[in-house]
């Protein structure tokens, strides 16, 4: 059987258009799968092309090939296929790396357990996310952990059981990683009691300010004098100008408002 490759090309179309794809060659014959275009489709492209260089890498017809127990049609367990996954990984990455994907491999098994990996929703997803946040987990290792399913997925839908058929036939979740990701930017975003609360001047405070200002650093005192009595940043009260200032009304516009 010939050696199965695959790498990330850059195609032109008709009209003179170029398109990042992934070209895959199997002694003679090649196939182009098209990604899309710009500089995001090609990071897409070399991305996809070294997961799939990966699962061509592992180990085909030992203990270790990945699902060698499982029959195309039947229910693939998630705590067995993610642990297969990370086990068989081993052979093509650094030992630290397979070392996390064993402790990534764990922590999915605990929160989803053996659920049908093909009937994965994304409310599944967003419960692992939030497990992991509610135990104090940190946010890049849940999303990696995320990234590991994605591939135990990926790894399932190219890998063949013994009469030839693919694992799984359709893709359950292909947006898995997208969703990990917003799931643990809402979980992980800081809430307003995280931030000190505002500590206000009292009006005394204040009028101690002012007659120190103006008793031993005069030239501050009129600086000092108009945030007191308009509330305005520093940065705002040292950027104004006579324009922003309406004698007549007895108005000030203060156009350099800081966004919050």
């Amino acid at each position: 059987m010939s050696e199965i490759r695959y790498r990330a090309y850059r195609k032109k179309q008709p009209g003179g258009r170029h398109v990042w794809g992934v070209l895959r060659r199997e002694g003679r014959k090649q196939n182009f799968r098209t990604v899309g275009e710009g500089e995001t489709a090609r990071r897409k492209a070399e991305k996809l092309t070294r997961e799939l260089n990966r699962m061509e890498e592992m180990p085909k017809n030992t203990e270790d090939r990945f699902l060698s127990w499982h029959r195309s049609g039947d229910p693939l367990p998630l705590d067995r296929a993610v642990r297969d996954y990370a086990r068989a990984a081993k052979h093509t990455v650094a030992v630290s790396t397979a070392t996390r994907y064993r402790q990534f491999a764990e922590r999915l098994v605990e929160r989803l357990g053996d659920m049908d990996l093909r009937r994965l929703q994304k409310e599944d997803v967003g419960k692992f996310v939030r497990a992991e946040h509610a135990d104090g987990r940190g946010k890049d290792p849940s999303i990696n952990a995320c990234v590991l399913l994605r591939g135990t997925i990926l790894a399932a839908l190219r890998a063949r059981d013994e009469t030839g058929r693919p694992h799984m036939t359709d893709d359950p979740l292909p947006n898995l990683t997208k969703i990990a990701r917003r799931t643990a930017t809402g979980a992980w975003r800081p809430s307003l009691d995280d931030h000190p609360s505002v500590d206000a001047w009292t009006v005394d405070e204040a009028q101690t300010l002012l007659e120190i200002a103006a008793s031993e650093y005069p030239h501050l005192y009129g600086v000092c004098l108009f945030q007191a009595s308009t509330g305005c940043r520093i940065g705002e009260a040292l950027a104004m100008r006579w324009s922003a200032i309406d004698l007549d009304r007895g108005e000030i516009t203060i156009r350099l408002l800081k966004s919050a």
